[in-house]
């Protein structure tokens, strides 16, 4: 019987041509996403057809400065020689930055305890063309206080169904989020959001984020976002924010980075 090897890889890319992460069930018509790319390149250095296996399968247009993946294989790889090989036959806007092997029941979905995403937004008259890819420019003012006041009241455990992407009714839309942290640079008008949870549901962020903004800009009670969970619908109708600012920023294992 032939030895098995879990190959764990950290990967960071810029989402703004692919429609998500996730493969969809007819390969054969998919269309371009993160997972198929680094797929097709795996299985040809392989040349054996191989799926992997990510931390967090992001929505179309969101990036990642972290996403962690991982397959299995029946070949014993040089993993400096391999990571280089990927990296040499996927698009510039996605790479390989480390490789490891790892624990065979090690799993980057099932194993992951927590989850962290960063959104930004430019809150200023005038958006940089160098910019624009990777945040929600926002003209009116955000008093980053208030914002901070109004996503402090989500934080704990909530049925997040009315804030995320339509689902079945069996499923669950139960989640923890531990911390949310909104910070505004000194003389700057970035203003990024940081939500760490045990995990988040389609355009679940995107949702919390776009109803914050909504919320401040009609000048509604920082009890909004409560009031949408605790009456289990969205009686403001805000849309989501924009998927170009979102980042998957970090995924936890055992209350620390995975050592890839």
């Amino acid at each position: 019987m032939n030895e098995t090897y879990n190959i764990a890889l950290q990967i960071q890319y810029d989402g703004t041509d692919y429609l998500g992460w996730q493969v969809q069930n007819n390969r054969n018509t998919n269309p371009k996403t993160i997972q198929g790319t680094i797929e097709a390149v795996i299985s040809k250095i392989l040349n054996s057809e191989t799926k992997i296996i990510a931390a967090g399968r992001t929505d179309t247009g969101v990036h990642a400065n972290m996403q962690l993946a991982n397959f299995h294989t029946n070949k014993k790889l040089d993993l400096y020689k391999f990571k280089h090989a990927i990296n040499s036959l996927l698009n510039h806007d996605i790479r390989i930055v480390k490789i490891k092997e790892v624990d065979t029941d090690f799993h980057s979905r099932y194993s992951c305890i927590k989850r962290e995403y960063v959104y930004n937004i430019l809150n200023d008259d005038i958006c940089s063309p160098f910019e624009y890819r990777y945040l929600h420019h926002v003209k009116f003012p955000i008093d980053v206080n208030t914002m901070q006041e109004a996503l402090n009241k989500i934080i704990g455990t909530y049925d997040f169904r009315p804030l995320s992407a339509k689902v079945e009714d069996d499923y669950n839309t139960i989640r923890t989020i531990s911390d949310i942290r909104v910070s505004k640079l000194n003389n700057q008008n970035l203003i990024t959001i940081r939500l760490i949870a045990d995990g988040f549901l389609r355009k679940m962020v995107r949702m919390i984020i776009g109803a914050t903004i909504g919320l401040i800009k009609n000048k509604y009670s920082t009890s909004g976002l409560l009031e949408i969970l605790n009456e289990d619908k969205n009686p403001y109708y805000f849309s989501a924010a924009p998927a170009k600012g979102l980042f998957l920023d970090k995924v936890w294992y055992n209350d620390h980075l995975p050592g890839v």
